[in-house]
C-alpha cells in the first residue's frame, strides 16, 4: 500500500471514530476562519473549545476604517483565541477587473508598521491571501509577494509567517510557487493551502501536490470546509443548497487533518457563519445550526477537546430544540435519529425541522388557522407553506414566539378530521413536510 493509500485509510478510520465513538487519537489543530465578530460571543462557537480563528483583512487595514477588526480582535484576545491575520487586496478591488492594486513595498511596510503598532499581541500572519488566485493583484508577480514575505519576516523576526497562502488547483501554481521561492530572501519554512476541491470531491491530489512542491517545508490548510451553495459572479448557481453535502465534505477534511497530521500540523475550517456566493457556513444565514456544525462538534469531543467558557449570559443556554437529533453520519451528513414529532410537538429530525407540529383549524368560508411556533434560540422563522387545495401563505415567527397564519383554500374548506400534507419552504434550512389534521 502506498503512502497516499495508507493516509487515506487512516482518514477513512477517523471518519468511523467520528461517527461511531471511540478511543481518542492524536488529534489535528483546528481552527475556524471567520471575519464576523459575532462568532466570538455565539456559545455554539465556544463550546467547540476552538483555540485559533484566522481573520483575512486589506492589507492596509490599520490605517483605512480599522474599526471592525479593532472589535474582532480584541473580543478574540478577551476570550482567549489565538488569531492569525492574513492580508489580502484593499476593500474594494474587483480583480481581475478593475480596481486592482498592487500596493508597492514601501507602502505595504508602512502599513505592516501601523498594524503592529496598533495591535502588537497579534504575531501570526500570512503574507497575502490566496496570493496566486485572479481575484488577488499577486497573481501575475510572485515576486512582489515574495518582497511582501521578506519585509513581513523583516519587521518581525519571531512572528509566525505563512509565506505564500495559495488555492488548490490554481492554473500554474507550481510555476508560481518556483519564482516565489526564488525571489524571497527568506527561506520559506511554512505554507498554507486552501484545500476546498479535496475536501469536496473526498481526495487528496491538491494537497499531495502541494506538499510535493514545497519539499521539506511545513505546510498548513489555511481554508477548507464544505460548499453548502455556490454561485458565480454572474449570479449563477452551480452548486444548489444541499447542508448534508457540505457535512460529508468537513467530515472528510478533518479525517484528512489527522490522517496528515505530522505533515500539516494546523488546518483551518471556513467558515462559521454562512452567505456569501460561496456558502461554506457551519451556522445558516438564519442563525440555524447547520449539520457540518455537528459534524465538527463531534470531531472535537471523540478528541477530547474541551469547549471554552461560554460568554458571559449564555452560560445557561440549551442546545436548540432542531439539535436534539443525536450524532451526524459523516458518510451521508445526516443525523441518525428519526425526523418523528418528540415529546412537547418540537419537530425534529435531519431536516432540520424548526416550527412546532401544528393544528390547523377552520375558520369560516376563506380559509384555515395554522398555529406555528419557533423555538427559543433561533433568530427567527421566516418562509412558506403550501398544500393541496391551499394557497402558497408566507410566515415570519419571532424566536421564542407563536404565530397564526390564515391558510386561503383556492376550492372548499377541508372538513374536520382531515390530514393535510403541508409542504414548508424557510430561509437557511432544507424543504420539508409535515401531517397536521384540521379540527
Amino acid at each position: 500500500m502506498g503512502a497516499r493509500a495508507r493516509r487515506l485509510a487512516a482518514a477513512l478510520a477517523v471518519l468511523a471514530l467520528v461517527a461511531f465513538g471511540g478511543a481518542p487519537l492524536a488529534r489535528a489543530d483546528i481552527g475556524i476562519s471567520d471575519s464576523r465578530v459575532a462568532m466570538l460571543s455565539d456559545w455554539r462557537f465556544t463550546d467547540l473549545g476552538v483555540g485559533h480563528v484566522r481573520l483575512v483583512v486589506p492589507w492596509d487595514i490599520a490605517v483605512d476604517h480599522p474599526e471592525a477588526t479593532d472589535a474582532f480582535l480584541r473580543a478574540a484576545r478577551a476570550s482567549g483565541v489565538d488569531v492569525h491575520v492574513a492580508f489580502e487586496h484593499i476593500a474594494g478591488d474587483q480583480c481581475p477587473s478593475l480596481p486592482c492594486t498592487l500596493p508597492s513595498v514601501t507602502d505595504y511596510r508602512t502599513a505592516l508598521v501601523a498594524f503592529r503598532d496598533r495591535w502588537p499581541w497579534v504575531t501570526s500572519f500570512t503574507t497575502w491571501n490566496e496570493a496566486s488566485h485572479e481575484t488577488q493583484p499577486t497573481q501575475h508577480d510572485p515576486g512582489r509577494a515574495a518582497a511582501y514575505y521578506d519585509t513581513l519576516v523583516d519587521a518581525c523576526p519571531t512572528c509566525e509567517v505563512v509565506a505564500a497562502d495559495v488555492l488548490g488547483g490554481d492554473p500554474g501554481l507550481p510555476q508560481w510557487l518556483a519564482a516565489f521561492r526564488t525571489a524571497a530572501r527568506h527561506p520559506p519554512a511554512l505554507y498554507g493551502l486552501h484545500d476546498y476541491s479535496d475536501a469536496d470531491r473526498r481526495s487528496t491530489a491538491d494537497l499531495d501536490g502541494m506538499l510535493s512542491t514545497i519539499g521539506g517545508a511545513r505546510l498548513w490548510i489555511t481554508e477548507t470546509g464544505g460548499i453548502v451553495r455556490f454561485r458565480t459572479r454572474d449570479g449563477v448557481e452551480t452548486m444548489g443548497y444541499d447542508p448534508a453535502r457540505a457535512a460529508r465534505a468537513v467530515a472528510f477534511a478533518l479525517g484528512v487533518a489527522d490522517a496528515y497530521g505530522t505533515l500539516v500540523p494546523r488546518t483551518y475550517i471556513y467558515s462559521f457563519t454562512g452567505g456569501g456566493r460561496m456558502d461554506t457556513g457551519l451556522i445558516g444565514l438564519d442563525g440555524a445550526t447547520r449539520p457540518a456544525y455537528d459534524v465538527l462538534l463531534q470531531y472535537q469531543r471523540a478528541h477530547q477537546v474541551p469547549p471554552l467558557p461560554r460568554p458571559p449570559g449564555q452560560e445557561q443556554s440549551a442546545t436548540p430544540p432542531w439539535d436534539q437529533r443525536g450524532r451526524v453520519d459523516p458518510a451521508t451528513g445526516r443525523a441518525t435519529g428519526g425526523g418523528k414529532a418528540g415529546a412537547g410537538g418540537i419537530v425534529t429530525g435531519p431536516r432540520r425541522l424548526v416550527v412546532r407540529s401544528p393544528r390547523v383549524r377552520r375558520s369560516g368560508r376563506l380559509g384555515l388557522r395554522l398555529l406555528l411556533s419557533c423555538p427559543a434560540g433561533a433568530p427567527r422563522c421566516v418562509g412558506h407553506v403550501r398544500a393541496s387545495g391551499l394557497r402558497r401563505a408566507a410566515y415570519r415567527v419571532r424566536a421564542g414566539g407563536r404565530a397564526t397564519v390564515l391558510l386561503h383554500c383556492a376550492r372548499r374548506r377541508p372538513r374536520s378530521g382531515t390530514r393535510l400534507r403541508l409542504a414548508f419552504t424557510q430561509t437557511g434550512v432544507a424543504p420539508w413536510h409535515a401531517r397536521v389534521t384540521v379540527r
